[in-house]
């Protein structure tokens, strides 16, 4: 995994101009069958474990640009536009810990942990 790319919204134009000078930034994709205000959240469409990343496979854009990128990760199916469905790939590592709502979580993810 290269530690030099982030993965963030189109919409955070002003952030991504600051981030492209030191890093390769790759930009979330648009879910329209979430809510407006989650469509581009970059922390529901993917997870990174321990460098190990999940990416909900609705995320088309993004698998392909990863790949573009060389980067190996696991495509998470069933990721539902609903809640609890859509916070299935919304957590965070901390190197030590999983901080998540552990019945949403991916299955792929469980399982990986």
């Amino acid at each position: 995994m290269n530690s030099n790319i982030i993965l963030m919204s189109p919409a955070d134009s002003n952030i991504y101009k600051f981030f492209e000078r030191q890093f390769k930034v790759i930009k979330s994709d648009c879910l329209n069958d979430f809510i407006s205000y989650e469509r581009y959240h970059a922390d529901m469409q993917a997870l990174n474990i321990n460098g190990h990343i999940f990416v909900n496979s609705s995320c088309q854009n993004l698998i392909s640009k990863l790949t573009s990128e060389k980067i190996s990760f696991t495509e998470c199916s069933n990721v539902g536009s609903k809640y609890p469905a859509n916070v299935a790939l919304n957590a965070a590592f901390t190197g030590k810990y999983l901080i998540c709502k552990e019945s949403a979580l991916h299955i792929q993810a469980k399982d990986y942990c």
